[in-house]
Formats: C-alpha cells, structure tokens, sequence
C-alpha cells in the first residue's frame, strides 16, 4: 500500500480533475496568507484543498481511516500521518504541509519549532462503530474558527467532489474528515509564551521553589459552563484562564494564564481540585479569574502585546488600591479581541475580587455562564511550586 501511494505523490500529486475541483470550492489554494485570523482560515483551508484529492486514493484513505480510529480523540497531525507513507519528506504534499505548519505557527505567534498543528479528525455517526465504516462515504469539511455563529452549516466534500451542506450543530450521517488545527497543542504553547512574556516584563513573579512551611491557596472543586460555544462538529472546548491581581511589594499588577484542558462540554459538572490561586504572590488578599475559549486563530504574541499594553494603562503615578484589582481585569478584557464578545463567542467569564481564605459555594460568573465552587486550602509540609 504505501508504494503504491507514495508512487502516486510523486507522479500526479493533483491531476487537473482535481485542481478544477479545488479551485470550485471556498478551499481551493491561495499563495497569499495574511498575519490574522482570515490568514489562518485560509490556510487551514488550502490544507484541506491539498489533502481532499488524495482521498481519492483508496490506499491513502485507507491508512487514514485506521490511523484516526487508532489515535485518542480520533484525531491525528497531518504530518505524522504522511511520515508514515513518505518518510523522506519528499514529495509535493509533504513539503507543502511542512511549510504550512512554519506558516501557521508565525500566524499563531508559536516558536518555529513545536508539535505538528495542523490535524485530521474523524467524526462518526453517531451510533456507528468504526469498524463498519464505509470509506467510500467519506466526505471532508474544514474546522470551524474564527467567528463560529458562521458554523451552523458546514460544508462537505465526497471523493467526487460533490459539494453537500449539513447542519454544523449536529452529527453527520456518514465518515466526516475534518481538517483543522490542534488548539490543545496551540493553547499548551501559546500560553507558555504568554507566561514567559510576562516573566520577563516583570508582571509574574518567576516559579521558585517556597520554603514557606505553608502556602494559601484556592482550589477549584467543582464548575459548570452553561453554553461553551463548541458546535458538535467543532468538538471539545479548549478553556483557558488568565488570573490577575497586584503584586506584592510595590504596584505592578499580577497576571498568569494557565490551562483547564480537562473542561470539554458545557451543562457537565467538572471536579478538578484545580488550584486557580497561590496567594503569596498577591496583595490585598483579592484576585481576578477570567475564562477565556481558543478558538484556533488566536496569535499568542499579540495577546501578549495587548495584555502588557493594557497593564500600562492601569497603574498610573497614584499609589495602588484595592479598588484597582478590578481595574485590571477590565483591562483584560479590553486588551482581548473585540470580537471575541461576539455573542459571547470567546470570553466565558469573569470572577472578581475572589478573596484570601473564603470559600463560595455555586458562585455565579459576571456573565452568568460559568458557575463555580472553590475551597480556600492551606498547602503544607513539602516545598510548592
């Protein structure tokens, strides 16, 4: 199978049926990628216009199908998916998807090296085991991002090209391959990047090792989103947090993001035991949590400029109060997107003012769409991090 395929690429990686066919649909290749979001819509979808003519190979749609059904979440890098028919990295699509994922990672402002980003991702029918799959039914469509109110329908492609609607908020009646990007591994990275940012502008204190023999802190038990915005095409959610505060010691704000990867679904209860706040680090014993959604287009280095753009504006020459704890995380928000308030398609919630050893019980987000419990714990013993 993989001579047959690999001989394939690199004798008609594209046949003119099949450019004709691309340059049909809304995927058809572009040379010109814009640094925003429409820049990385459109190279996610020049990647589906590369990869939809090779599932016209039954070889090529085959080893597809058994790697996804293989692979956790039934998703797979692009990338690894052609190493394993073209080792060398030689033919047309596998130096095109090589230079599409440096394209994507500088639209995404990642570091050139990383994780593959670009994805495939198998959606079933419901109800319908792998195994009785029928490959000729398989159809393609891009990933939703960007503004998502827009994924309500979704477009399809069968291996004739065939174009079909289908009703994004639901599952297909056949094999669906969606190409789109990893933002699990994007958010990993880009959050990396946003904290390293704010290290080095002296906004989050670098992690040490604490000698204290104890360490307040709050730990999310338990959250419920009531809407996260994710179509059921789209898949899982990926939420994020930015937690904010004044330092202590003198009146620069306080700001870290980190991870919730484990918070997929909305009206699902979730019991973390998250630790959302360590409260040596901030003053005034009060701190802000706001939930945020990747949504695939986000640029990590331009939410980095926007959040130390927005801390300017916050501490003036007064000396800081509590009252300015608040500030900051209006100043959050203003330094996001704006449409990311689009029928609240990337911002979740806000907790404001969160106390140093208080506990809540269902507390209820600024915007109503994020209901919490926390716990106010004492850490002890061994040194925190």
């Amino acid at each position: 199978m993989k001579r047959t395929f690999v001989a394939s690429l690199f004798a008609a990686a594209l046949s003119a049926a099949h450019i004709a066919a691309a340059a049909a649909s809304p995927m058809a290749a572009s040379p010109l990628i814009e640094e925003s979001p429409q820049g990385v819509a459109t190279l996610v979808e020049q990647t589906a216009a590369q990869i939809g003519p090779q599932l016209r190979d039954a070889d090529f749609r085959q080893h597809l199908l058994e790697t996804l059904q293989r692979a956790p979440h039934a998703a797979a890098p692009l990338q690894v998916i052609m190493r394993s028919l073209d080792p060398a990295g030689r033919s047309a699509v596998s130096r095109e998807l090589h230079a599409r994922e440096r394209a994507l990672r500088r639209l995404k402002g990642l570091p050139d090296d990383g994780v593959p980003l670009l994805q495939a991702r198998l959606v079933r029918p419901r109800g319908v085991h792998a195994a009785a799959l029928d490959p000729a039914q398989l159809r393609l469509a891009v990933g939703a991002g960007g503004d998502r109110r827009h994924f309500s329908s979704v477009r399809t492609w069968a291996l004739d090209g065939t174009l079909q609607e289908i009703d994004g908020t639901l599952r297909p009646a056949f094999p669906l391959v969606m190409v789109e990007i990893d933002t699990r591994a994007a958010l990993r990275e880009g959050l990396r990047v946003v904290n390293a940012g704010l290290q080095a502008h002296g906004l989050q204190p670098v992690p040490r090792p604490r000698s204290a023999a104890s360490l307040d802190a709050t730990r999310l038990d338990r959250i419920v989103l009531k809407a996260d915005q994710e179509p059921e095409l789209k898949g899982a959610a990926e939420i994020f947090a930015v937690s904010s505060g004044l330092q202590l010691g003198g009146k620069a704000p306080m700001l870290r993001t980190f991870e919730m990867p484990w918070l997929d679904h909305d009206n699902t209860a979730y019991t973390p035991g998250q630790d959302w706040i360590h409260w040596g680090d901030y003053r005034y014993d009060a701190a802000n949590v706001q939930l945020f959604e990747e949504d695939g287009n986000t640029n990590y280095k331009v939410m980095l400029s926007a959040l130390l753009k927005a801390m300017t504006t916050v501490i003036g020459p007064v000396q800081p109060t509590i009252g300015m704890v608040t500030l900051i995380a209006d100043a959050i928000l203003q330094a996001m997107p704006d449409d990311w308030y689009i029928d609240e398609h990337d911002y979740v919630d806000s907790y404001y003012l969160i106390q140093r050893g208080r506990s809540y019980t269902q507390l209820a987000g600024a915007a109503g769409n994020a209901t919490v419990d926390l716990t106010a714990i004492t850490l002890g013993g061994a040194a925190v991090h």
